[in-house]
C-alpha cells in the first residue's frame, strides 16, 4: 500500500481570460487530494493591485455520474477547508507589479486530510469523474489599469494523491463541500435563516463574511445553529467570542507578500489576515509593513498609506506581513470537535438552520457578502 503523487495536467493553458474547462479524472483512481496550482501574468504597463488571483477562480466543482455533486466552491473556500483540515496555510504567492505573476495553490480533500485512510473519493464506484473549473481574470483592481495580461492567459498545474494497492475497505465515503447560499446583508441586526440540508452527518459548516476595507466582525454580529427550531442550539456565538474559538482551535498564522503602494487606498485580502486599510480605516493593528526600499522600517498600513508613492508604474516594494483569525474571512463551526464521533447527525432533525444576525450599525456602508458553505460525510 503506497501513496502515489502524479499529474493529470502539467501546465495546461486554460487558453482564454475567462470559461470553464473540464478535465476527465483518472476512472480507477481512489482519491485522496487533488491540488490545483494556477498561474497569471499582471498587465506589463500598470501594477495590478487589490485584484489576487484567487478572486478570479470563481467554481471549482468535481462531479461523478454526470450531475452529483462532490465539491462545488470557490478557490477561497477551498483554501480555507485545507487549513482548518492540515493547519498549514496553502501557498500562494502574489505580486501586484506590473508583468509580475501570481500563483494560487488550491488543495481539495475528498477525506479529513490528505493521507486519509478512511474517507476518499472512489472513482471506480462511479462514472465520468470530471474537474470543472470557471475563471474570469478580465475584472480591474484598485483602479481600471489594474488587470491580468489579456495575452498571456492562466495556466494550470493539477496532481492528484491516490492510494495504491490499498486495502478493500478504502474508502467508506467522501466528505463533499459545497456552497448553500450566498446573499449581501442590506440593513442593520438583519436576520438571516438559512436551511441547511439533511441525511448526512455534517462535520463543517463555513461562513464567509467579506466586508472589503473593513474587519469582518463589523458586519457579522451572531451565530446560531438552530436544530427543529429551538429544540437544541449546539452553536450560538457573538463573532469576537467566534473568533478567539478560531484561534485556540486553528492557531493565528503569519502570511508574507509583496506589494507596490501607488495610492492612498489599499485594500488587500492577504489570506487569514484580510489586511484591509483606507486613509487608516480597519483594523490595521493586525498588519505590519515592512519596508525593503525606502526609509521608515515597519509602519503599519495606515501610516504607511499616508506616505505612499504616486501613481507612476515604479515605485517601493514592501514586503507584507500580516496575522489574523479567520482564513479568507471564512469562520467555522466545527461539528468534528474532538473527533468524528461527534459530527451532527441531521438524521435526526427535521429542521437544520444557520442563523446569522448583521451588526447592528454600518450595514448600509459595510454591504457585507455573504456565504455560507458545508461539508458533509457521504456514505458509499
Amino acid at each position: 500500500m503506497y501513496w502515489q503523487r502524479s499529474y493529470i495536467e502539467h501546465a495546461l493553458s486554460l487558453a482564454a481570460t475567462s470559461g470553464t474547462k473540464t478535465i476527465d479524472l483518472p476512472k480507477s483512481a481512489q482519491l485522496s487530494e487533488l491540488l490545483l496550482r494556477f498561474k497569471a501574468t499582471n498587465d506589463g504597463t500598470n501594477p495590478n493591485r487589490n485584484n489576487p488571483l484567487y478572486d478570479k477562480i470563481t467554481k471549482i466543482e468535481v462531479m461523478v455520474d454526470g450531475s452529483t455533486v462532490v465539491k462545488s466552491l470557490n478557490a477561497k473556500e477551498l483554501q480555507a477547508l485545507a487549513f482548518y483540515n492540515t493547519g498549514k496555510i496553502p501557498l500562494r504567492e502574489f505580486n501586484d507589479e506590473a508583468a509580475g505573476t501570481q500563483w494560487e495553490f488550491v488543495p481539495i480533500h475528498f477525506g479529513r486530510r490528505p493521507g486519509d485512510l478512511e474517507y476518499g473519493l472512489d472513482c471506480t464506484k462511479h462514472v465520468n469523474p470530471q474537474l470543472k473549473i470557471t475563471w474570469d481574470t478580465t475584472g480591474a483592481g484598485t483602479a481600471s489599469t489594474d488587470l491580468f495580461s489579456t495575452s498571456t492567459y492562466p495556466v494550470l498545474d493539477l496532481q492528484a494523491t491516490q492510494l495504491m494497492e490499498g486495502p478493500g475497505t478504502f474508502p467508506k465515503g467522501y466528505i463533499k463541500g459545497h456552497e448553500i447560499q450566498t446573499w449581501s446583508f442590506a440593513s442593520n441586526s438583519e436576520e438571516k435563516r438559512v436551511e441547511l440540508p439533511t441525511g448526512n452527518l455534517i462535520r463543517r459548516i463555513g461562513v464567509r463574511c467579506y466586508t472589503g476595507i473593513y474587519w469582518p466582525r463589523q458586519g457579522l454580529d451572531f451565530a446560531l445553529l438552530d436544530l427543529n427550531l429551538g429544540v437544541s442550539q449546539p452553536f450560538k456565538m457573538y463573532t469576537p467570542e467566534w473568533e478567539e474559538l478560531m484561534r485556540r482551535l486553528y492557531g493565528a498564522v503569519v502570511l508574507k507578500g509583496k506589494i507596490t503602494l501607488k495610492d492612498t487606498q489599499v485594500a488587500m485580502e492577504l489570506g487569514i489576515a484580510d489586511g484591509q486599510a483606507v486613509a487608516g480605516v480597519g483594523r490595521t493593528a493586525n498588519m505590519v509593513i515592512h519596508s525593503n526600499g525606502g526609509s521608515g522600517g515597519k509602519k503599519s498600513l495606515a501610516a504607511l498609506d499616508t506616505t505612499a508613492v504616486d501613481g507612476t508604474a515604479t515605485g517601493i516594494l514592501y514586503d507584507i506581513i500580516a496575522v489574523g483569525d479567520q482564513y479568507h474571512s471564512c469562520f467555522a463551526i466545527p461539528l468534528d470537535w474532538p473527533d468524528d464521533s461527534f459530527m451532527l447527525d441531521s438524521k435526526r432533525w427535521q429542521d437544520v438552520d444557520l442563523v446569522l444576525t448583521a451588526a447592528s450599525s454600518g450595514i448600509s456602508t459595510i454591504a457585507p457578502a455573504m456565504a455560507v458553505f458545508m461539508e458533509e460525510v457521504i456514505a458509499e
